[in-house]
């Protein structure tokens, strides 16, 4: 039987695992956390205390449940993987839009990753970009 997409990411994250003690910063907590034994670091606070009671900076003109993020923290929790995109491109996706004052430290911090994933069930197939924190 094929599994969506979420299935899919998950599985490969399932492969790319380096030891039990890998992370995943998500937005998408839900499928790849329940799919794989990884430590999930939540960037919408959802399932994260500090990020929950932290007052939203873009309050109101966001998508509601989406507007709490502290990537300055997130960052500073050092996971193994970050997953910023869930989509399936035809070609790789490009550095996640950080605010300036990080993007030096998680580019020499990560190495931007895509892999060709196929997503039966949803007749789609295509690059899948992720962040993956250097040994």
């Amino acid at each position: 039987m094929a599994r969506p997409r979420f299935h899919v990411i998950g599985d490969f994250f399932n492969t790319a695992s380096r030891d039990a003690t890998d992370s995943i910063f998500t937005n998408d907590i839900g499928v790849v956390g329940y799919v794989t034994p990884f430590r999930i670091y939540d960037a919408l606070g959802i399932v994260d205390r500090t990020i929950a009671h932290s007052a939203p900076a873009t309050a109101g003109r966001g998508m509601a449940g989406h507007e709490k993020q502290d990537l300055e923290y997130s960052c500073a929790r050092q996971p193994t993987f970050v997953m910023y995109t869930v989509q399936l491109r035809p070609q790789p996706a490009g550095w996640p839009p950080y605010p300036a004052e990080l993007v030096a430290r998680v580019q020499a911090d990560y190495g931007l990753k895509s892999v060709w994933l196929q997503d039966p069930q949803n007749r789609e197939r295509g690059y899948f970009t992720y962040l993956e924190r250097r040994r």
